[in-house]
């Protein structure tokens, strides 16, 4: 297991914050990682642990979710990403449309 510094680990919440509250359309959330990802703060170590950062916010985000699912039950947390993910394809759709 990687162990990261302090600005890697800061990383790795903001990357599990996007991932399970941004509320914008699919462009937003590009244009947000990719500022992310951009920051002249970041060194050569930081961009090369990259794919480890992300993978950490993936399995944070899941642990999260998995926690919720623990405390709230599955009907409540199953509820509210069926709801979540329709609203991201209405905006896809809409984003396509040129409507958003």
């Amino acid at each position: 297991m990687t162990v990261f510094t302090r600005k890697q680990d800061s990383l790795v919440v903001e990357l599990t914050m996007t991932m399970l509250t941004f509320n914008g359309t699919a462009a937003e959330i590009y244009d947000h990682l990719k500022s992310v990802f951009a920051d002249p703060t970041l060194t050569q170590e930081d961009r090369d642990l990259m794919p480890e950062i992300i993978l950490q916010a993936f399995g944070t985000g899941a642990y999260i979710l998995q926690d919720l699912r623990n405390r709230e039950g599955f009907e409540a947390v199953n509820a509210h990403l069926q709801l979540v993910a329709a609203q991201w394809a209405l905006r896809l759709e809409q984003d396509a449309a040129g409507d958003g």
